[in-house]
């Protein structure tokens, strides 16, 4: 089907495998080489390709092996570029080789460059990419769209003494002394979308924590990211155990600055995770369950555009508890399961009815503006409501292995899911006019699903009210809480502020511990409650915390408190203008968009 995300003309002329020659500048902020696209002919003698692009200098087309003009068009800030060239018919089934060379921005979308000093340990400058949503187009010209998936193989060439790391198994390296360029090779032989191309480069370690894993970080941090994430292997199994073999040979992850700004980032063969998620207690290495779960849904059943995107974030978050389930017990799967659930009111306040939908409309939205954790929430709640009274015992175990085998290596929409759910499974007929309304309707889902185990809520729901209505509330009896359940516990009084100063003062009591962890899913809240307190103790904390954590989920939520509040405004504008060059242009982007509001 069309993208309304994508320029490229992939229904007539499709890329069918990628190669790609890259030469990492650092200094420069660029990358600069060539891309050989072999492209098949899909209707009658297509004879023109469209590509997206963004911000490209594009020097040379070759087709065939013979240069040809091209157009580089600007088009839409939300979309980017769009690079056409006309070509001899290409017939339907014939396939044959574009090659561009061309160099990208130093305000790629997709890059961040980091100085050494901008690092944690200062040792060498640092590069890393985010190609989701429609960000690849900023680093490669390419059919950037979810319906197309190719394999790729690369030769990056970087300065010496840096590592470079692709989504991909590594096919060698040149990387001897007294070279200025060190050489890495890369295959990724199993066909993925532009948005899971991925590089980065830095100065890296190496610790293997299991027979298929390593984690890469700077020096200083990779001992303890190896300790938080020693569970890798485990999570694997029991994936496998749900939705059949692991196909990507590796699972490596990489600890990225923190800069980066999201959680995690499903780059097949290399996860990128956020430092936020090191915490020395592994309470949100679910983060890794998720990305993981990818693999499979996601990675091999794949959205056919953005506005399909709940089909894979929805089902990850959905696999993701089951495999939370396995490794920790049922009653952690609903514990999650009921917070996620819990999440939705406070998110559908801050999303246009539009994209409160799970099957949305995007037109020429960028899909990062319209993104929030509906697919995510919304998405796993339909999955577990329909296990729940549609599927039998039976099918439950089967659901996701079958959804996986027939729709693998694919890109899927709503539609043809339902559809498919309607042939699969008999009872899914007298439940068709709910789940459409689910589908497309907006707001809160029309059911909630049973959380079946909600032992660990019941403490939890206790410890708010004895500090809600408490003079003296019991410190160790919140101190007792694992750390899930204390991030239960401060998002539920966030959700109550305006609180009483006394009651903030008491939370950042040494006895509570709130202002010194280094949990950020703890300290957000916290901020969240004091800043709509009108608190004014927290703005310092608040505008240190927006300005050393760049993860979109804190940063953007603080940003909006101290942009929200007359005592805070300027001084947030204020910063926010001086660490610009420090962020990542996906994080400025939407910073900026909430900065716009109060002009």
């Amino acid at each position: 089907m069309a993208d309304p995300s994508s320029f490229s003309n992939h229904l007539n002329v499709v890329i069918r495998s990628t190669k790609l020659d890259w030469k990492v500048d650092m200094a420069a902020k660029t990358i600069a080489g060539r891309v050989d696209h072999e492209v098949e002919g899909i209707t009658e003698d297509s004879k023109e390709i469209i590509l997206d692009a963004r911000d490209l200098t594009v020097e040379k087309v070759l087709w065939k092996g013979v240069e040809i003009p091209f157009n580089y068009e600007k088009v839409n800030p939300a979309l980017g570029d769009r690079l056409s060239m006309a070509i001899p018919a290409l017939s339907k089934g014939d396939r044959a080789t574009l090659s561009i060379s061309y160099r990208t921005s130093p305000s790629a979308r997709a890059l961040q460059f980091l100085t050494p000093a901008q690092t944690s340990d200062k040792k060498g400058p640092f590069l890393f990419s985010q190609c989701q949503a429609i960000h690849a187009r900023s680093i490669v010209p390419c059919q950037d769209t979810p319906a197309v998936k190719a394999p790729y193989t690369s030769k990056v060439s970087v300065p010496a003494g840096l590592t470079c790391l692709m989504s991909a198994i590594s096919a060698g390296s040149d990387t001897a002394a007294g070279k200025e360029q060190w050489v890495f090779q890369f295959d990724q032989s199993i066909p993925v979308p532009s948005y899971l191309i991925a590089i980065v480069v830095g100065v890296l370690e190496q610790r293997e924590i299991g027979p298929r894993s390593a984690v890469w970080a700077e020096p200083s941090v990779v001992e303890k990211s190896a300790k938080e994430f020693v569970e890798t292997e485990q999570f694997i199994k029991a994936a496998e155990e749900i939705c059949g073999e692991y196909v990507w040979k590796r699972y490596d992850l990489v600890v990225l600055p923190s800069t980066f700004p999201y959680g995690g980032m499903e780059n097949p063969c290399l996860t990128f995770v956020t430092p936020t998620i090191i915490t020395g207690d592994r309470s949100l290495v679910s983060v890794v369950a998720h990305e993981i779960a990818h693999s499979w849904t996601g990675n091999l059943v794949t959205t056919a555009n953005w506005d399909h995107f709940w089909l894979n974030e929805g089902f990850t978050v959905y696999l993701e508890r089951k495999i939370i389930e396995k490794v920790y017990g049922t009653a952690r799967r609903y514990f999650d399961a009921r917070e996620g659930w819990d999440s939705l009111p406070e998110t559908l306040k801050q999303v246009i009815p539009e994209h409160s939908k799970l099957r949305q409309n995007l037109g020429g939205v960028d899909p990062d503006d319209a993104f929030s954790s509906i697919p995510y929430e919304k998405g796993s709640s339909l999955l577990l409501w329909l296990e729940q009274e549609v599927l039998s015992e039976d099918e439950t175990r089967a659901f996701l292995r079958d959804h996986v085998n027939l729709f693998s290596q694919k890109a899927l929409d709503t539609e043809t899911w339902l559809a498919s759910m309607l042939a699969r499974y008999p009872k899914m007929k007298d439940r068709e006019a709910v789940v459409n309304e689910w589908l497309y309707g907006e707001g809160m889902p029309p059911k909630q699903p049973k959380f079946v185990d909600e032992s660990l809520i019941v403490e939890c729901v206790a410890v708010v009210a004895d500090l809600l209505s408490s003079a003296t509330p019991s410190a160790a009896r919140f101190a007792a809480l694992d750390s899930s359940q204390k991030v239960f516990v401060m998002n539920a009084l966030a959700e109550k502020a305006p609180l009483d100063v006394a009651k903030l003062e008491l939370l950042a009591a040494p006895a509570f511990g709130i202002a010194t962890t280094h949990n950020c899913e703890l300290l957000c809240p916290w901020i969240k409650a004091g800043m709509e307190s009108k608190w004014e103790p927290i703005i310092p904390v608040a505008l240190e915390f927006a300005k050393t954590y760049g993860r979109l989920k804190f940063c953007k939520k603080t940003y909006s408190l101290l942009f929200a509040w007359d005592a805070s405004r300027q001084l947030a504008k204020d910063q926010f203008e001086r660490e610009k060059p420090n962020m990542h242009p996906i994080t400025v982007q939407q910073v900026e968009a909430l900065l716009n509001k109060y002009k």
